[in-house]
């Protein structure tokens, strides 16, 4: 007999399993760093698994073009004030960009499968999750930043690196509440992401 239960504490377990725990067994170092990228990819395949066998629809993950000329807009907003912000912000403490960040491994390849994966179980799952508990906008926009924002503890200057992402997951997440398009905010997502590991915002290892 399949034992049923609670839609809110369904979504708080998920929330403890896939976006608390494994970031404290990082952070705290019980599972070694050097296997983050292992976690999170585990992370992210538990969420695919997730959405397919309870038989998600393209829309519901934000895939769909039907929305895209009301969309484009507020996104290309978003990204412009949020690398035009970035920037300014480099400024102001000096920051220049990375020595040869052409060569690095994340402006060849990395960026693009790191920022779909991060918006796709961020926005494409976690919101529809949190709208299906609560109704509170604020609420679902909040937890969401928090959220998403809450993995990057575990970077170098975790103090400045979760300001960062949480401001910018208000603004993603404020976004997709209203225009749920997982295609833009991945490629906005990439955009900011590219500029802020070039002024080393985010990101591991020795910049310069």
């Amino acid at each position: 007999m399949l034992i049923k239960i609670n839609p809110r504490i369904k979504v708080i377990i998920e929330i403890l399993l896939l976006f608390i725990a494994p970031i404290l067994l990082l952070y705290f170092q019980i599972i070694p760093l050097q296997y983050r990228f292992l976690v999170l990819t585990t992370i992210f395949f538990v969420v695919v698994f997730i959405t397919f066998i309870e038989k998600w629809n393209l829309k519901q993950l934000g895939i769909r073009v039907d929305n895209l000329k009301e969309a484009v807009i507020p996104y290309l907003a978003l990204t412009f004030v949020g690398g035009v912000g970035i920037i300014f912000l480099a400024a102001i403490l000096g920051r220049h960009p990375m020595d040869n960040w052409w060569t690095k491994a994340h402006f060849q390849y990395l960026f693009i499968p790191i920022s779909f994966t991060q918006e796709f179980v961020f926005r494409g799952f976690l919101i529809p999750r949190l709208k299906s508990v609560s109704a509170s906008i604020p609420l679902v926009i909040l937890v969401n930043s928090l959220l998403y924002a809450f993995p990057h503890i575990i970077y170098p200057l975790p103090a400045l690196s979760l300001a960062m992402t949480f401001i910018a997951g208000i603004g993603w997440a404020t976004i997709y509440y209203f225009y749920p398009n997982l295609l833009l905010v991945f490629i906005s997502h990439m955009a900011l992401n590219l500029i802020a590991v070039l002024f080393c915002f985010v990101g591991f290892g020795n910049c310069y």
